[in-house]
């Protein structure tokens, strides 16, 4: 039964670190494109 509890440990384990890579690459993904954004506004070189 041992290989059990750890086959669902190691599965709840992998989804939440799933869930919190993904809340985290879509936090820094919108602060990312703000900063571009406002990176954007702000630079006014020629190209």
């Amino acid at each position: 039964m041992m290989t059990l509890d750890w086959q669902v440990l190691i599965v709840a384990f992998v989804a939440i670190s799933l869930q919190i890579m993904t809340s985290i690459n879509v936090m820094f993904g919108r602060s990312a494109v703000e900063k571009c954004n406002i990176w954007r506004e702000t630079d006014h070189s020629p190209r």
